[in-house]
């Protein structure tokens, strides 16, 4: 009985963890704003204006869940030093800590799809090869910031 929750975890976050990854194909930030990427893109100011309106929703969005993470992680330590140890508790905190940590991975990935739908498959694989393979094209997370020569010791969230 109490290997199942924690075997629901470990599926779920098997699951989730390409959905991560896989939205860690794309540049950070505004990068259609960046010259040499809108050129080679050749995307249009309606391209641009939607894929800034899909951006600023999504940032809404993750905002909201990540304060949420934040909200749920805390009451989880909450309940871990709470004497006497509720395990029912601090596991059920814990799949809404997860839940909720799936829903970021899932809105990632959404702003992803919906960038591909936005581009269309062609000039979405070349945005992604473009990513891979030229690391002083990856631009910081703000516009205006100036773009890295080599890649960056850190990594973009």
């Amino acid at each position: 009985m109490r290997g199942k929750p924690i075997g629901f975890l470990v599926v779920l976050l098997g699951v989730m963890l390409p959905a991560v990854s896989f939205a860690q194909e794309i540049y950070p930030g505004k990068w259609w704003h960046v010259p040499p990427i809108r050129e080679k893109l050749r995307l249009s100011d309606k391209e641009r204006r939607q894929l800034d309106e899909l951006y600023d929703e999504n940032r809404r969005r993750l905002v909201d869940l990540k304060e949420e993470a934040k909200r749920e992680q805390s009451e989880l330590r909450l309940l871990l030093e709470t004497e006497p140890l509720k395990e029912q508790s601090v596991m059920a905190q814990a799949r809404r800590l997860e839940e909720v940590r799936s829903d970021l991975a899932v809105e990632r990935l959404r702003y992803v799809l919906d960038v591909r739908k936005i581009l269309g498959p062609d000039r979405f694989q070349q945005l992604k090869k473009m990513y891979r393979s030229s690391p002083e094209m990856r631009v910081p997370a703000y516009p205006g910031t100036p773009i890295p020569k080599k890649r960056p010791w850190y990594r973009f969230q």
